[in-house]
């Protein structure tokens, strides 16, 4: 068993094929408040890894920047996402981008935009958000 570490502030797991079911364990490892920076970027997490992603998220109150660009956390993922980021109130680089988030989840990121104070930077380019307008 991996004892847990409370001290470390930067985590770098990108391209490190974490799936869904195993960044539990990173979550668990990672049980002090102390980490500022999470970078996940291209995973093979989905929504289910998002679910097991925001237990971490709940204590990493001092998280400033959390990417998890290319995944396929979809708009399920997205919107779990938003409802744990109201812990991680000094978030301020949120990367999201090619996440297969659609048009179904601008409602979450206007609550993420709303509920991180901080928030500076959020890139959600390369998604297929398509606004619908109608045209008569």
């Amino acid at each position: 068993m991996i004892k847990s570490n409370r001290q470390l502030q930067h985590l770098d797991l990108s391209r490190c094929l974490i799936s869904s079911e195993s960044v539990a364990d990173v979550v668990e490892v990672m049980s002090g408040d102390s980490l500022q920076t999470l970078n996940l970027f291209f995973n093979e997490l989905n929504s289910e890894g998002i679910t097991n992603l925001s237990f971490g998220l709940m204590v990493y109150t001092q998280l400033v920047e959390l990417d998890v660009g290319f995944n396929d956390i979809g708009v399920l993922g997205l919107t779990y996402l938003a409802e744990v980021l109201t812990y991680c109130i000094l978030l301020e680089v949120l990367n999201l981008k090619g996440n297969n988030i659609t048009f179904e989840g601008v409602h979450a990121l206007i609550d993420i935009m709303e509920n991180c104070n901080f928030l500076q930077k959020l890139d959600v380019s390369i998604n297929p958000i398509v606004w619908m307008v109608e045209v008569f």
